[in-house]
């Protein structure tokens, strides 16, 4: 049981500043009758919500919908919860971060549409970067010749851009040429197929379909005899294409997925071109981006020659799968720390 002692209370005064306040003295005060040295309430506690939380709770925060009902969000274990005004008709964005998994985020209207003890709808906070540079072709034109070379980018159903891709090799040829730039990569996947499976005691080795976008420290879904457990990946082999997990349920062959996936329907590409002041984004005749679907591989976007916003982060990355307590600064920041070390989020970029 926890109790909270107030030792020496001595009720109301008067300071300019709070930390000239002598022991004793509250900054802040409602609904108590302060000119006491008792703490008692002008009016009694109202029940607002009843049996909503699971036993036993550690963390459990109140977020109100569009239509200002009130929901309790809760978990057995340390979790911290930082709210982002999105402007959207209360429609705020939430981010969670705990030491028992990656950084987290949801929308209250997606948080409230499942299960809320523990929460299931959330993603990952961040958006990764594609891994493979663009193909770059010119044909035709007979203007003076110059050099290009392209970069492209991942943007989620969230609106969120990603950093960019490996630049493509350096092109040479005429400037009113058909410039076409080849994107290789796709977003990655959310789940797949387990392959294979190698157990040694606790530690299993687990072959998958495709680990891009999975970290160390990420938790998985893997299949096993009895259903599905969840795992917290402990490395990664790109080569092989393995994630090595510990449990004392070995997993299977089956299939996998993404604890927090990412928020990928949708998803599109953006391409932006060299400039002589830096990278700007292909744009149509009316200004609007050319983009081109997340899922298709080695699609393609020819340069028409119009050109908008600069690229927004050059290098922008994911925050790190052990930052823990994070919280919402006034200048649009978010901040958290991992170990000794104080991690930034770009303003108004919580994502990266």
């Amino acid at each position: 049981m926890t109790v909270v002692v107030f030792d020496n209370f001595r009720g109301y005064t008067r300071a300019r500043q709070p930390h000239t306040l002598p022991d004793g003295m509250g900054q802040e005060a409602a609904n108590f009758d302060f000119t006491s040295r008792a703490l008692r309430p002008f009016q009694e506690p109202e029940t607002v919500a009843d049996g909503v939380l699971v036993q036993p709770t550690r963390a459990f925060f109140e977020v109100r919908d569009r239509d200002g009902n009130l929901y309790y969000p809760s978990w057995p274990y340390d979790v911290f919860m930082a709210r982002i005004q999105s402007g959207l008709a209360a429609d705020d964005q939430l981010v969670f971060s705990s030491p028992s998994w990656e950084p987290r985020y949801t929308r209250v209207s997606h948080l409230v549409s499942g299960p809320l003890n523990p929460p299931t709808n959330f993603y990952v906070l961040g958006v990764p970067a594609p891994l493979s540079a663009p193909a770059v072709s010119v044909s035709g034109g007979a203007a003076s010749e110059e050099s290009r070379t392209y970069v492209y980018t991942f943007v989620d159903a969230e609106g969120w851009e990603s950093a960019p891709s490996p630049a493509s090799a350096v092109v040479t040829g005429p400037s009113d040429g058909t410039w076409t730039v080849t994107l290789p990569d796709t977003f990655p996947p959310n789940g797949g197929s387990i392959v294979s499976v190698s157990s040694s005691g606790s530690t299993h080795v687990v072959t998958l379909d495709s680990v891009l976008g999975l970290r160390v420290g990420e938790e998985v879904r893997l299949q096993t005899a009895a259903g599905t457990s969840v795992y917290r990946i402990k490395t990664i082999d790109p080569v092989a294409v393995t994630i090595t997990v510990e449990g004392s349920e070995p997993p299977v062959v089956g299939l996998w997925s993404r604890v927090a996936p990412f928020n990928s329907s949708g998803a599109v590409k953006r391409v932006y071109r060299s400039m002589p002041s830096g990278w700007a984004l292909l744009v149509d005749g009316d200004g609007k981006a050319l983009e081109v679907p997340a899922s298709g591989a080695g699609n393609t976007v020819t340069d028409a020659g119009f050109y908008g916003e600069t690229l927004p982060a050059y290098d922008l990355l994911m925050p790190p799968t052990d930052l823990e307590q994070i919280i919402a600064m006034p200048n649009g920041m978010l901040v958290g720390f991992r170990g000794s070390e104080l991690c930034f989020s770009e303003p108004y970029r919580p994502y990266g």
